[in-house]
């Protein structure tokens, strides 16, 4: 049997151990939309160039950390912040996109444009930072694990790469709806 209880404000009892807290009790979940369901976060340190001269998006194989959604429709929001560099001539430059996996399945592009995220060459070598800021809306069953990865490709002439000493950081938040 269902109830409602309809209140204006819910406060906390103001002593005790949990004094002006209110608890979820074990094995009960809050759903309230908009809220940060749970948060996950990893750092790659990368000690050697990961390098292409591909003009189409190749894997970097750094993925995020996996999520398994705690609700059904939850948004997630993606942060990865990727330390490129990018050839002598201009003209060239670095790009990066984020890729989604459901499952394991095979990764797809979130954005589908050539320029997701790009920076040229004005002559000499260069460092950039790429940062992504995704608000996904992914299609999964309860259940499912969802992860992401970077994927990158060059434009113009020469190598492009995340570079050696840099780090590559992820952020990934589910936002229940």
């Amino acid at each position: 049997m269902a109830s409602e209880l309809q209140v204006t404000t819910l406060k906390g009892n103001p002593t005790g151990a949990n004094a002006n807290q209110i608890n979820i009790a074990s094995g009960q979940t809050l759903h309230a939309p908009g809220h940060v369901v749970q948060v996950l976060g990893i750092s790659h340190v990368i000690g050697s160039n990961i390098a292409t001269t591909s003009a189409t998006f190749v894997t970097s194989g750094l993925t995020s950390p996996v999520i398994t959604p705690k609700f059904a429709n939850s948004k997630i929001l993606i942060t990865c912040d990727i330390g490129m560099i990018y050839g002598v001539a201009a003209g060239n430059g670095s790009m990066s996109s984020i890729f989604r996996s459901v499952q394991g399945g095979t990764y797809t592009a979130l954005n589908v444009v050539n320029y997701d995220h790009f920076h040229e060459s004005s002559g000499t070598d260069n460092i950039s930072p790429h940062m992504h800021h995704i608000l996904d809306t992914p299609t999964y069953t309860l259940g499912n694990t969802i992860s992401y990865q970077a994927f990158i490709r060059g434009q113009g002439n020469g190598s492009i790469s995340i570079y050696a000493g840099s780090m590559v950081h992820y952020t990934i938040s589910e936002i229940a709806q």
